[in-house]
């Protein structure tokens, strides 16, 4: 009977508390990056425009811009023949039964230096937005899926194609993870539910800071996380998305811009536009059930509007 091995697995358990308890006081650098790590969780909420929430301001937004600082770009479908445009939500109209259309704001446009649409553009249910359908960049009106017998032509849009309520809208919400290190790397994880089923979305990052050659503090939407910055909801409205950054989103950057917000954008026409939410002092042409073929620029609201909000910088009103 060996009477020193009970002795010995008592003295090496102890060996090994001692490595242990000297392996934490003398961390690694990595090991005290992870012990500085920092976390939140942000909650996002639907939105109707830039921090907007049918006509009035989400959070309030820090210097050098007013507090109640927002744009409206929903409104509800206008049913008067001819109308030029949807009936902009408000306080007093935001009622869940209303049907979302598409539409610009004008101060929005004038500050960004962007065209207002073709009135035809506007006061269109946000499921029958036309798409680009020819090699000439053509847009066109697709009929829905189930309307098509099988045949390759006429393309459709995916079901479901019912119109888009702004009760419907207003269910979507989000989870939003941010974990960043002491070495200055971040990592996001992003949940969403609710969404426009089937949606495309792009994840974007309002930042505040001065524009290349300008003085001027001014805001500017970018991907977050970079390209590809895509987010498609599947058949039940749910999306996901993670990555890797190089900063914290939620402190400075090296040359003291901050991002503000992050906003999930739908795109109605199902199609994105690279690093801008889309592109909106070009020239598209679009063909009309009835025949008539117009030229339209396509600022925000016309193609793409914010949808779950999540303030980064601004402030709970």
């Amino acid at each position: 009977m060996n009477i020193l091995k009970p002795a010995l697995t008592s003295l090496s358990v102890t060996a090994l508390i001692i490595m242990m308890l000297t392996s934490y006081v003398y961390a690694s650098d990595d090991d005290k990056d992870d012990q500085k790590s920092r976390s939140w969780k942000i909650s996002g909420t639907a939105v109707t425009g830039p921090n907007d929430r049918c006509g009035e301001a989400e959070w309030v937004l820090p210097p050098p811009f007013p507090p109640n600082t927002h744009f409206t770009l929903s409104a509800s479908l206008n049913p008067e023949p001819g109308a030029e445009d949807g009936i902009e939500l408000s306080p007093s109209h935001c009622d869940p039964d209303l049907v979302l259309v598409t539409h610009s704001n004008k101060m929005i446009n004038m500050l960004g230096g962007m065209t207002d649409a073709h009135p035809r553009m506007k006061n269109i249910p946000l499921h029958q937005v036309p798409v680009k359908a020819t090699l000439e960049g053509v847009r066109m009106f697709l009929p829905p899926e189930n309307q098509s017998n099988g045949n390759p032509f006429p393309p459709t849009r995916s079901l479901p194609n019912d119109p888009i309520t702004v009760g419907q809208w207003m269910k979507g919400r989000g989870s939003m993870v941010i974990h960043c290190y002491a070495n200055g790397t971040a990592k996001i994880n992003v949940k969403f539910k609710n969404l426009i089923k089937n949606g495309v979305y792009s994840l974007v990052a309002t930042w505040m800071t001065t524009l290349p050659g300008s003085d001027e503090v001014t805001f500017a939407p970018l991907p977050f996380g970079g390209i590809p910055n895509e987010v498609i909801a599947d058949s039940k409205g749910n999306a996901a998305i993670k990555r890797k950054l190089n900063h914290c989103p939620m402190d400075d950057s090296p040359d003291g811009s901050s991002i503000m917000f992050v906003d999930l954008g739908y795109h109605m026409d199902g199609s994105t536009k690279g690093v801008l939410p889309q592109t909106a002092n070009v020239l598209e042409k679009t063909l009309f059930p009835d025949g008539e073929l117009i030229d339209s620029f396509m600022p925000p609201g016309i193609l793409t509007v914010p949808h779950i909000g999540f303030p980064l910088r601004a402030e709970e009103k």
